[in-house]
């Protein structure tokens, strides 16, 4: 092979290397956009009085939203303390039925007629279905 054509195909490729990477950076600078300036104001300035009304207006708005953030706060709180929690229903449940097991219970035995009678006590007088004293 020849010096001079090696040459010449590297000096191609290296042109077209630049050429391609010139036209990536162009993209990448296009592909921004141009940063807009700050608006000017164009409200009239405000006179003393006009910037401490200003002022008061904004420390009540902040006021209101922080008692408004207390009272959703305190509203969450109450509401997870008045949610029963599952072990004290469970519990509770076991003992309403464990009361109605007892009720009834004691009405059955009652039915069957046994009656327990303790030492000293006055036996009950049954009379026309009235419960005498």
């Amino acid at each position: 092979m020849d010096k001079s054509s090696g040459g010449e195909d590297n000096h191609d490729l290296m042109a077209l290397m630049e050429k391609n990477f010139v036209e990536d950076n162009c993209k990448k600078k296009n592909s921004r956009k141009p940063t807009k300036p700050p608006r000017t104001s164009k409200a009239p300035l405000l006179d003393a009085a006009d910037q401490q009304l200003v002022r008061e207006i904004a420390e009540l708005s902040l006021r209101k939203r922080a008692r408004i953030k207390r009272i959703n706060a305190m509203k969450k709180m109450n509401a997870e303390n008045a949610a029963p929690s599952s072990s004290s229903s469970l519990f509770a449940m076991v003992i309403t039925v464990i009361f109605c097991l007892v009720i009834l219970f004691q009405g059955i035995c009652h039915r069957r007629g046994t009656t327990v009678m303790l030492q000293g006590s006055v036996p009950p007088v049954v009379g026309e279905g009235l419960i005498s004293i």
